[in-house]
């Protein structure tokens, strides 16, 4: 069981360390970022002003020109290659292997400033580390395999985390990691952007969509760290409420911590935003409506995640989870929005429906539907 682990490990990140090396040898080759884009520009006026008939503009880099431009690219390809023999070392099965995948994980986790193996490599990279630091267990079972099979709706997985008690600091560590990742990923994203449209210097438009850097500031850190926080608070409030309609209005067994194990793991779906700042677009996409399209999708998934989890903790219908969730979510709406942020400044991107007689009457609906559902027929 505890081999199977390591040899998964050991394929998944053989595969990120060679595309972090084969990244890191053509910034080498090159002496620049590698840059991918729609089409190609002469100027940075074409994006920010373009003409009303533009086509959609983007593009993606891999690689930071300070870095590739700093002489030490020799250091980096040092780097990806200790990457790429730890994760060799992994594959064929060590006694001990707990110091190559943490060479991995290290280098991998370094890997972002050289393009991160065209991101694809750091995400297995990292992946593939995790899951042989956790040998003792079936990979399955590993930490960020649980998070991919919740974002999968994974019934199977809610269920064995229900009974895994010894999963609660895992299941923190879910809220924390989603909460803080997904907002530093649109908080560096709203950065970016604010310093296109409106820029400290004439260059910072160039450098971000022509050279393909993304600027970086301490004080994009400000709103993820507050989020880790708020996001704790919305998981036990989430929680809370499930736990009371399931238990105490539906009738099912189920114990808090269990309730709080598998709500966590449905937020696994807002680790995705970190991946925001890896593509800009022209005007007029160039706006803020990307982190939010982003939140609003990861929102409704999270919420599907939540009907699986609940089907799975108090063990009923499908129809009845659905229920609980959508009246769950509604009581959890005007707490949150409707009365602790009218008392508690919240940064970052927030949501509102209004007038108050609008989400009421949404709230009403949906508890007419949780009735029509059985939600309140106790057992």
């Amino acid at each position: 069981m505890g081999e199977d682990s390591v040899v998964f490990g050991g394929k998944i990140a053989l595969a990120g360390a060679v595309l972090i090396f084969i990244n890191v040898l053509i910034l080498s080759m090159n002496s620049a970022p590698i840059i991918l884009s729609s089409y190609q520009v002469s100027s940075v006026s074409q994006l920010i002003t373009p003409p009303q008939d533009a086509d959609l503009w983007a593009r993606i880099a891999f690689g930071n020109r300070m870095v590739v431009n700093s002489g030490l690219m020799a250091l980096w390809i040092i780097f990806a290659g200790l990457c790429l023999l730890g994760a060799v070392i992994l594959y064929s099965k060590p006694v001990n292997p707990l110091y190559p995948s943490l060479a991995v994980l290290i280098f991998s986790l370094l890997s972002i400033f050289t393009g991160g193996g065209f991101i694809l490599g750091m995400v297995l990279g990292v992946l593939g580390a995790t899951i042989a630091l956790q040998w003792r267990k079936p990979w399955r079972e590993t930490f960020f395999i649980r998070m991919l099979r919740s974002m999968k709706f994974d019934s199977e997985m809610f269920s064995s985390v229900k009974n895994s008690i010894e999963d609660n600091v895992n299941a923190a560590f879910t809220v924390v990691a989603a909460n803080f990742l997904g907002m530093f990923g649109a908080s560096l994203y709203i950065f970016n952007v604010n310093l296109i449209l409106s820029p400290e210097s004439p260059e910072d438009p160039v450098k971000i969509l022509l050279l393909g850097e993304t600027a970086f500031d301490f004080q994009t850190l400000a709103t993820p760290f507050a989020h880790i926080g708020i996001g704790i608070f919305k998981w036990l409030l989430i929680t809370s409420l499930f736990y009371l309609f399931g238990t105490k209005i539906l009738g099912r067994k189920a114990e808090f911590d269990s309730v709080a194990r598998v709500t966590a793991y449905a937020y696994s779906p807002r680790i995705l935003m970190i991946f925001l700042p890896l593509i800009f677009t022209n005007q007029p996409f160039l706006t803020y409506d990307w982190p939010v399209f982003a939140l609003s999708v990861t929102r409704l998934w999270i919420f599907f995640a939540l009907i699986v989890a609940a089907r799975a903790v108090f063990e009923i219908s499908l129809g009845r989870a659905f229920g609980i969730t959508l009246l769950a979510s509604g009581i959890y709406w005007i707490i949150m929005y409707n009365i602790v942020a009218k008392h508690v400044e919240i940064p970052g991107i927030m949501f509102t429906i209004g007038p108050e007689f609008a989400l009421l009457m949404l709230v009403s609906l949906a508890a007419l539907l949780a009735l029509l559902l059985g939600v309140f027929k106790r057992e």
